[in-house]
């Protein structure tokens, strides 16, 4: 038995039909920068969102990043997020000029704590406090994070609040979809996305028309037209053959959202009576997209090991937090920085999640945990 983490190759054969001839399409034009189908998905992936405006990008950490340029940040700058995420959620601010304050997360959600931002800016003297422009909530595994508590903290200290929804397609927070509760939200469409690229590629969402058309001008060199030039730009724009492929994809979107719920409720069945694995917490208020279906266990690498013997491929989302790796050594931020951070990035296995997968195939992986786990 051989079970892949994702299987990108089954969806991208079901879908070849409906792709390959508008990629032809395309390829005949030679209309490959901008076009029908870059304006389309984009007036399409903001419905979808529940937000009256959307501009691709390169990338999910271009999207973030010309989000905080668009917003003003500058050196001196900080900007609140949480260590247990992908390393673009923080060099994104860092790249724009800011810096990055670590708050630590939820030991059930695995999100930003907002107990543990109210505390970290009691502690700080008011003079601190004025560097700080914004937090970064991420919406990690799929769960959004608890946006009404967030949010009122920023208002009470004048923070902007831009939502990392890299994994967080569609899901919602009492019936809001991610991408309509901050002032901007950033999506990446890597290919192992819930709505993935062919390639690399990503979107800024807002109901700020402003801060969407500073973004439309930034990853396009700094032009408001061509060749006039607002401002030094970036390249940072999603080509036509990526657009279209997110069009036809965004139609499925929905329904490999139910498929992912299902599987992961096969999952919670199958593995809710197992000693020695502490399974995700989804709130009541929330629609959670499993992006990826995390559990912990004591011995995490004879698991892993043990299940790659049997065909199990695994992942680690994360391994090493973000404050102990090397590239924020300037930081200073040594272990028991945050330890709830710290203890999960120890226990969390990512199991095989997506659409595509089989009753079969997850109950095979439940049976191996529950011969293994104690």
């Amino acid at each position: 038995v051989e079970i892949p983490f994702l299987n990108l190759a089954k969806q991208n054969k079901k879908l070849a039909d409906d792709i390959l001839p508008i990629w032809k399409e395309i390829l005949e034009s030679a209309r490959f920068i901008g076009g029908e189908h870059v304006t389309s998905f984009e007036s399409e992936f903001a419905v979808a969102c529940g937000a009256n405006h959307c501009a691709t990008v390169g990338s999910g950490t271009d999207a973030l990043r010309l989000i905080f340029i668009s917003l003003g940040l500058k050196p001196g700058d900080e900007v609140i997020t949480v260590p247990n995420t992908f390393i673009g959620t923080t060099e994104a601010i860092t790249q724009a000029g800011g810096s990055i304050r670590f708050v630590d997360i939820d030991p059930l959600t695995y999100n930003l704590s907002p107990a543990k931002l109210a505390e970290t800016l009691a502690t700080l003297s008011p003079e601190a406090r004025k560097k700080i422009k914004g937090i970064v909530p991420v919406h990690l595994y799929g769960q959004m994070a608890d946006m009404d508590e967030i949010l009122s903290i920023a208002r009470e200290h004048n923070f902007w609040v831009v939502e990392d929804a890299s994994q967080a397609h569609l899901a919602e927070y009492k019936k809001r979809k991610a991408g309509s509760i901050g002032t901007a939200a950033a999506f990446s469409f890597y290919p192992g996305k819930n709505l993935g690229a062919g390639g690399e590629a990503g979107a800024v969402v807002s109901n700020n028309k402003d801060l969407v058309r500073s973004i439309q001008i930034l990853r396009d060199h700094g032009q408001e037209k061509k060749h006039l030039h607002q401002t030094e730009g970036y390249n940072s724009r999603c080509d036509a053959l990526q657009a279209a492929l997110l069009r036809i994809k965004l139609k499925q979107l929905v329904t490999w959202n139910k498929a992912r719920q299902k599987n992961a409720g096969i999952y919670f069945q199958s593995l809710k009576n197992v000693k020695g694995i502490f399974l995700p917490t989804v709130r009541e208020d929330r629609t959670h997209v499993f992006h990826l279906f995390i559990i912990q266990v004591s011995h995490r690498d004879k698991t892993i090991e043990l299940l790659k013997e049997r065909g199990i491929q695994c992942g680690l989302h994360y391994p090493i937090p973000l404050h102990l790796q090397k590239a924020y050594s300037r930081l200073n931020l040594g272990p028991k920085s945050f330890p709830v951070t710290e203890k999960i990035a120890k226990r969390i296995i990512s199991l095989p999640m997506y659409p595509e997968l089989e009753k079969e195939q997850i109950e095979y992986i439940c049976d191996t945990l529950s011969e293994m786990v104690v």
